[in-house]
């Protein structure tokens, strides 16, 4: 796995540890004259590294090390024990068992019912997760044809699955929000003038998108959360500068200036509009502790995108709304027939309900106000009662089932493996239902 291009990280999980175990017979050691102190003192001093000093050159320090350290079978049998007068060596292979294994300890690790070992394939720093995911993907698909009877290779729990399903949401409730910002704005505003706004969302996501690694921030679960978060809000700006110019060219004519006009009537209420929902996530950037990447993943994005569309609904709409050719004075063109009713039944609701409401509220202004506060403390109620139920974290489904069992301690390693094998039975009946 580590020869792949991408693969810098791989762990082997569900293995035992590697153990050399010597055997010797009493009787060998007496007839040699040698006891087990002995020996082990003897393995002790030869199987070992050790630093010999260094040497000063014009081109630096050489390190001096001798390595005698063992790590196999055929290392540990070619240790001396005895070396007699006439040459011949009495070397711990002759009068020993040597076994290359693993350590006897009661571990089970199972896949599909089978014995398995794992290899976990880790991202490190700024590595891309799919690329090496379709990388192992590869290597397993190419080991698979190479592997004898009985021996079989399977991908398992790739957490960039979750990743790509993410960003396949993020992607379809972005085509979603762009029909819906075009259709809304087509009803009320022409559609040229609705097609310029809706622009601004891709334009704004391309900006986090390039300034994202200049602030430390990468595609993840998280991200991608606050691309959808703030898919709604990163609009509003446009539409507000969007209207305007359009009410500024209807009763002036479509000039530049006129354009340039509308613009700035409201670009100062729609700039800070903005700026405040930025002053809302700038916290999101400085929680502190190991909890704090979490917030700064979704803030960072979500900044991003809205000083973004504060650039492109001041300084690139205006220039696209200005090359829009003039509307006709008199259109037979359903679409605007349609317009017009619905403006004309969004006005009748502001004269006859909307307006009259809003002048009885600022009559009676000090009764408004108490409803408001009393609205307030109802609020504040519900949230410092037990009616609303406070957590960390809430608890979500997970793509994974993981199960914990907790055994009484002296409890047979028997009985635990039937209880193991009793839920994976319990989970391969549940899928089968």
């Amino acid at each position: 796995m580590l020869g792949l291009p991408s693969v810098t990280k791989a762990e082997v999980r569900g293995a035992r540890p590697f153990e050399i175990s010597i055997e010797m017979e009493e009787l060998k050691l007496r007839q040699y004259g040698l006891t087990l102190r002995e020996v082990a003192n003897t393995i002790r001093r030869s199987s070992l590294d050790l630093p010999a000093g260094s040497i000063r050159s014009d081109s630096g320090d050489i390190l001096l090390r001798t390595e005698g350290q063992a790590y196999f079978k055929q290392d540990f049998e070619k240790i001396v024990l005895i070396t007699r007068a006439d040459g011949t060596r009495l070397m711990l292979g002759d009068i020993a068992t040597i076994n290359d294994g693993f350590e006897e300890v009661e571990f089970y690790s199972l896949f599909n019912g089978q014995p398995t070992i794992g290899v976990q394939i880790s991202a490190v720093g700024d590595q891309n997760q799919i690329t090496i995911s379709r990388e192992v993907e590869a290597y397993i698909e190419e080991l698979r044809g190479t592997l004898p009877e009985g021996v079989q290779v399977e991908s398992w729990m790739n957490a960039t699955t979750l990743l790509e399903e993410t960003r396949s949401m993020m992607l379809g409730n972005m085509a979603m929000g762009v029909v819906l910002v075009l259709v809304v704005l087509g009803i009320f505003l022409r559609l040229q003038l609705a097609f310029w706004v809706m622009l601004g969302m891709p334009i704004a996501f391309l900006g986090a998108f390039a300034l994202m690694p200049a602030v430390g921030g990468s595609i993840n679960v998280l991200s991608i959360f606050g691309f959808i978060l703030v898919l709604g809000i990163v609009v509003d700006d446009a539409i507000i500068i969007g209207e305007s110019v359009q009410t500024a060219t209807e009763r002036e004519g479509l000039s530049l200036d006129n354009v340039i006009r509308g613009a700035k009537r409201v670009a100062i209420p729609a700039t800070f509009g903005v700026l405040t929902t930025v002053a809302t996530f700038v916290p999101f950037l400085t929680v502190p502790g190991s909890f704090g990447p979490i917030p700064f993943a979704i803030g960072s994005v979500v900044i991003l995108c809205l000083l973004f569309s504060i650039v492109e609904s001041k300084l690139i709409l205006p220039a696209h709304l200005a090359s829009m050719k003039p509307l006709e004075l008199v259109s037979t063109s359903p679409i605007r027939i349609f317009q017009a009713k619905i403006a004309a039944g969004l006005l009748h609701v502001i004269d006859n309900i909307y307006e009259p409401f809003l002048t009885r509220c600022l009559k009676v202004r000090y009764t408004t106000i108490s409803v408001f506060l009393g609205m307030l403390i109802m609020a504040l109620g519900l949230v410092l009662s037990p009616y609303i139920r406070t957590v960390f974290f809430p608890n979500m489904s997970s793509d994974f089932v993981r199960v914990r069992v907790e055994m009484i301690e002296g409890t047979a390693s028997a009985q635990t493996v039937r209880v193991a094998e009793h839920i994976h039975q319990a989970l391969l009946d549940l899928e089968e239902s």
